[in-house]
């Protein structure tokens, strides 16, 4: 404390009301309670402190909103093949005098099937679009809300969280990923039960 040592005078040994602390760091979050256990035990340990109540309530949250993330992806992805496969079909329907002619002319089946995979296949990117923007948006209220509810306990914890950036640039390349197969899945579908070619 440079010119103002004079104030820690007295305060050495047992008369120091500041112990000596630490501040430890898990890499798995869920351990937390385990660890904290095992360094209570240790001698000379006083306090463990790490607001159990808080990151139990945590913890649980995350679970749910996995379980919950991975039903949802379930239905969404059964609606979003339905849908596309719809869509593929009406266009069939609609165009199926061009479909003809294509095959009295000579057409070959994968050159009369390659324009409705292709929209299948766009259907599935501009849904895995608005879906990342979603994504960012919800992600930033998630992490907004939680430093507000929390706050210094959510702030030690967001460490064990992936960086926005990095969270949405992979999510994105994820959602475009099952975009595309579910756009094509979808189109392939309708394809073989409405497209006789």
């Amino acid at each position: 404390m440079g010119n103002n040592d004079s104030l820690l005078e007295g305060l050495e040994g047992e008369n120091n009301p500041f112990p000596s602390s630490y501040i430890v760091k898990v890499g798995n979050p869920n351990t937390i309670g385990s660890i904290s256990n095992e360094i209570a035990a240790f001698e000379g340990v006083e306090e463990v402190q790490y607001g159990k109540d808080v990151v139990d309530r945590l913890l649980e949250s995350t679970h749910l909103i996995r379980v919950v993330g991975t039903v949802l992806i379930c239905i969404l992805a059964f609606i979003s093949v339905f849908i596309i496969s719809n869509t593929i079909k009406l266009t069939v329907v609609a165009r199926r005098k061009e479909i003809s002619i294509m095959k009295y002319i000579g057409a070959t089946d994968s050159f009369i099937r390659f324009p409705f995979i292709i929209e299948g296949l766009l259907l599935g990117v501009i849904g895995s679009g608005l879906a990342s923007g979603l994504v960012a948006v919800i992600y930033d209220y998630f992490f907004t809300s939680m430093n507000n509810s929390f706050g210094g306990i959510f702030v030690m914890l967001s460490g064990y969280f992936a960086p926005f950036a990095e969270t949405l640039y992979n999510t994105s390349l994820i959602l475009l990923a099952v975009g595309i197969v579910i756009g094509v899945a979808g189109s392939t579908i309708s394809l073989r039960r409405f497209l006789n070619v």
